[in-house]
């Protein structure tokens, strides 16, 4: 059985220096039919992964792109990803991600 063809995800425009509200134009497409751990299970070389280790993958993926878009800047990046600074500090600090490295 093949994988079904990715879904289109509707873009948004960037978010400007003004801080505008939208999210980062990279994400297209959403493939379903691996369950989302495609990426993941390759990372590893598993045909499966376990589904915390799956959405800490993505989440990583997302902060990380997000970061680097807003040149560091944790409000920014929230904005990006809809939700909030606090968050974005959180989940950096519990992947280990350094947000002083995306800095420009």
């Amino acid at each position: 059985m093949s994988a079904p063809a990715p879904v289109p995800v509707q873009e948004e425009p960037p978010v400007s220096s003004q801080g505008s509200q939208g999210r980062s134009p990279r994400v297209t497409a959403l493939r379903l039919g691996d369950g989302g751990l495609g990426p993941v299970a390759a990372e590893q070389g598993l045909r499966r992964a376990k589904l915390t280790d799956a959405v800490a993958s993505l989440e990583r993926r997302l902060i990380e792109e997000a970061l680097r878009d807003a040149r560091g800047n944790a409000a920014q990046a929230a904005r990006m990803l809809g939700t909030t600074e606090r968050i974005i500090r959180y989940k950096a600090g519990k992947l280990g991600i350094d947000r002083r490295a995306f800095r420009s």
